[in-house]
């Protein structure tokens, strides 16, 4: 019986073109799956960073619309990513900085994932 099965597999041709093909497109698909999460990734860490330097910066008593015109200009070189609404705010013991981002797709056709973030920054009074 074994060897009735050994020399049917034997005989099949093109069984390992279409493994390939399959493991293939099973190993792209898995790249970009992986590097979508990298792009988010970056992202929000860029995003947090940006938030939190202008917080402070707000904090420390630098003009409202020189910080909010720095934070976009922060945003400008992004490539995967967009900056959709930025909110500064400065009230009695606090400097909060809010956005909205639009993170791209790797795979084009797919929507804008949005992303949304605060950091608050304690108001430093000398």
């Amino acid at each position: 019986m074994k060897s009735i099965f050994k020399r049917h597999i034997s005989k099949r041709k093109g069984s390992v073109t279409v493994e390939s093909i399959i493991i293939l497109t099973l190993f792209l698909f898995m790249t970009l799956f992986v590097w979508q999460f990298v792009v988010a990734g970056i992202a929000i860490l860029e995003t947090q960073d940006w938030l939190s330097r202008a917080s402070r910066d707000l904090a420390m008593g630098e003009p409202k619309a020189d910080v909010e015109q720095l934070a976009r200009d922060r945003f400008k070189s992004a490539a995967y990513y967009t900056l959709n609404d930025i909110h500064l705010e400065l009230e009695d013991e606090k400097a909060t900085a809010k956005a909205e981002i639009g993170i791209h797709p790797v795979v084009k056709g797919l929507p804008i994932f949005p992303y949304q973030t605060e950091v608050i920054a304690p108001v430093m009074n000398e």
